[in-house]
């Protein structure tokens, strides 16, 4: 199959992703209001919005430079191989300690023993967070097989939620639909991961490398969650109710669904162009900028 029409199914496909995550939080929201109330979604979203940090602070711009890097040298097993394996041992490690720096938050600033169960459940997010390789996938172009597994992420989160989530005590329950269904999603991503790489021996020098350069892509990850995030760790942090967090939440989310519909091509495209880049193809780098302009 020609790269153009490889690109447009992969479009295809993420636009039929971002539709059903768009569609996703209109569907739940109502259930989950309903059940939780304000405060309790308060809650998810300011021990969310800590937990956050910790992923981010987890991985730097590992995922971004990973998917540029393995984009680039998508025809070279062996250059991608090497890449790979330096980016994500680099990447596990930082985020396992970054794990363990949240686990001893939660035991030393955590009391309210509530908010302690709910911070625990959260671990499974930063779990998946730490092993989750789609970043890989993303950079040799699997996106209708990404879709896909989100697809049925998301299918199967809704499917656990309106079947199983009933009662205001069960928000840790519902974290764990929420974290543990996306873990499972990335380990199915594993094996077809090692089946597009082999076992290369890793140059420590080359992990400190790739760390140091993934710090241009950290620095506006890091400003976007800021932005995105510490509105709900100061609501939380001055309401202890954690009602105004839970109101501010669910409002939210109209906002964020706009801005997924418009950003929807952005990591194809990104990933794309970088492979276009590598191979200095400049005609294709200005055919692949015609599907985001809108100018002709």
């Amino acid at each position: 199959m020609r790269g153009k029409e490889i690109l447009k199914l992969n479009i295809i496909f993420n636009i039929i992703y971002q539709a059903v995550n768009v569609l996703s939080p209109l569907i739940i929201t109502p259930k989950i209001s309903r059940v939780f109330g304000a405060d309790y979604l308060g809650v998810k979203s300011y021990t969310f919005s800590i937990v956050y940090y910790f992923a981010v602070f987890g991985v730097l711009g590992l995922d971004m430079y990973g998917q540029r890097k393995i984009a680039l040298e998508k025809d070279e097993l062996e250059a991608r191989s090497r890449s790979f394996w330096t980016i994500y041992i680099a990447r596990f490690l930082l985020a396992a300690v970054s794990t363990l720096i949240y686990a001893a938050f939660l035991v030393i600033a955590v009391s309210d023993p509530f908010e302690r169960i709910i911070f625990l459940c959260w671990l499974i997010y930063l779990i998946r967070n730490m092993i989750n390789p789609i970043w890989f996938l993303q950079g040799i172009e699997k996106y209708q097989f990404i879709s896909i597994c989100e697809i049925v992420s998301q299918l199967a989160y809704l499917s656990a939620t309106f079947l199983f989530i009933n009662e205001k005590s069960q928000l840790p329950l519902y974290i764990v639909f929420y974290t543990a269904i996306p873990l499972a999603i990335s380990i199915v991503y594993i094996p077809v991961v090692l089946r597009n790489v082999k076992i290369t021996k890793i140059d420590p020098g080359e992990m400190v490398l790739a760390i140091q350069e993934s710090f241009v892509y950290f620095i506006p990850t890091i400003a976007t969650a800021i932005y995105s995030m510490i509105d709900k760790t100061m609501l939380g942090i001055f309401d202890s109710t954690k009602i105004s967090t839970g109101l501010y939440e669910a409002a939210e989310k109209l906002v964020k669904v706009a801005l997924a519909v418009s950003t929807s091509s952005f990591t194809i495209m990104r990933t794309r162009m970088s492979y276009h880049m590598a191979k200095r193809i400049g005609r294709s780098i200005r055919n692949t900028a015609k599907y985001l302009s809108p100018f002709p």
